[in-house]
């Protein structure tokens, strides 16, 4: 029966009561919310104001830590330094390694020695790629491979090393020098020879920069030559993978540059390595067959090059007379940054996450890489050594008798 009965009342058919339910969850698929605003106009004006609130809060503090200029700090922790004198330090991970000519030396930023290790070096240097570090004494033939557990390898080389670089899996790289020839040869952490490359300056030309991928099979060496009797930059990259390059030479390509010099090569990451020269900075992409991926010319003499995985950093000699300094950033597509001139003279520079850090003997400096100072301040006792470390605006700030664990503000 349908329609109204006798008495007036409406017969609704049920059959159609579920079409409609069925219809209207088709027009609206969503769940419903599982938090629903308080239907009281009161309660529910004050919940959106909170959330306003909140909001603007959060970007009003985003916006203070990326353009606000910090001038001051505050010592949240100190620790006693007490190192032979010519000590040097580096972090790996979260703890420190402090290394001179009689040992190495690794402690957190309490300052409490977690192990130690003795040698004798006259002229101790190193380099650290991931969570590994070589020590190494230059022109002589010692070597150290240490993680941030303690000695992972100790071995001496046949001749005197020039350089010598570490990646993330221990193997090293080095340039090794003799009478008669320069040698580029790799070593497992614990010694074992993995290849040697002889070098010649007709040849290959003279070696003066190596790089190791984080994975330690790839090999990118800058070498000086001569071509047609003129100055040649040549950047070669080598594969010892056993799945790359040439059977004998393990070559998987070569560039040649003439009349730049290219001092300095790096990776920073399989796939992408970058060379700096005298007047540009080459970018390379590409694990079997490297190739240029990006390319930008420097029409200003470089005084320093820092760099991250993100980016990389010029300090130039400024062209404004009240100035000293430039310093520009580009991305590793080539894209240009920042730019921001500065009149302080500068001890060390270095690139970490997006910052550039900088000291002297008296003061500390940030920028961001989108051109805005973040710290200017001056210091009390002399700086050594300064970088971040993990915690909010947290950095460390070494003197010459302490640690001290920083946040600026």
């Amino acid at each position: 029966m349908s329609g109204e009965d006798r008495n007036g009342l409406h017969v609704v058919n049920i059959g159609t009561v579920h079409q409609d339910e069925n219809k209207q969850k088709k027009r609206f698929p969503w769940p419903e919310p599982a938090i629903r605003l308080p239907e009281d106009p009161l309660t529910k004006g004050l919940i959106v104001m909170i959330i306003l609130v909140l909001a603007f809060a959060l970007i009003g503090y985003w916006s203070y830590n990326r353009i606000h200029l910090f001038e001051g700090f505050d010592i949240r922790r100190s620790a006693t330094r007490q190192d032979a004198e010519g000590t040097q330090c580096e972090m790996l991970g979260k703890t420190l390694i402090k290394y001179n000519h009689d040992g190495v030396f690794a402690s957190g930023l309490d300052g409490q020695i977690k192990w130690s290790s003795a040698y004798s070096m006259q002229t101790p240097l190193s380099d650290i790629c991931g969570g590994k570090m070589i020590i190494y004494e230059q022109l002589g033939t010692h070597a150290l491979i240490v993680s941030d557990e303690g000695t992972e390898g100790m071995y001496q080389v046949p001749h005197p090393i020039r350089k010598a670089v570490v990646s993330r899996s221990g193997v090293a790289a080095m340039i090794l020098d003799n009478d008669t020839q320069t040698l580029i040869e790799m070593y497992t952490s614990s010694g074992s020879q993995i290849a040697s490359i002889r070098t010649t300056l007709a040849d290959t030309g003279y070696p003066l920069d190596l790089a190791l991928a984080p994975g330690g099979k790839r090999l990118m060496v800058s070498y000086m030559a001569l071509e047609n009797g003129k100055l040649c930059g040549r950047i070669v990259m080598y594969d010892f993978s056993g799945s790359g390059g040439n059977d004998q030479e393990h070559v998987t390509a070569s560039f040649s540059y003439p009349e730049t010099v290219f001092p300095d090569v790096f990776f920073t990451g399989e796939n992408r390595a970058a060379a700096i020269g005298d007047d540009r900075f080459i970018v390379y992409t590409g694990v079997s067959k490297p190739a240029e991926s990006a390319s930008v010319m420097l029409d200003k003499e470089v005084v320093s090059c820092f760099y991250d995985e993100k980016a990389i950093g010029f300090i130039f000699r400024s062209e404004d007379t009240e100035n000293r300094y430039e310093i520009d950033a580009y991305s590793f597509s080539g894209r240009h940054l920042m730019s921001s001139d500065f009149n302080f003279e500068y001890d060390d520079v270095r690139m970490e996450s997006g910052e550039i850090l900088m000291n002297d003997s008296g003061n500390i400096y940030v920028y961001r890489t989108s051109g805005k100072q973040k710290l200017s301040a001056g210091y009390e006792k002399e700086v050594v050594y300064f970088r971040q470390i993990p915690g909010l605006r947290d950095y460390l700030v070494i003197t010459p008798d302490s640690l001290d664990r920083i946040r600026i503000e």
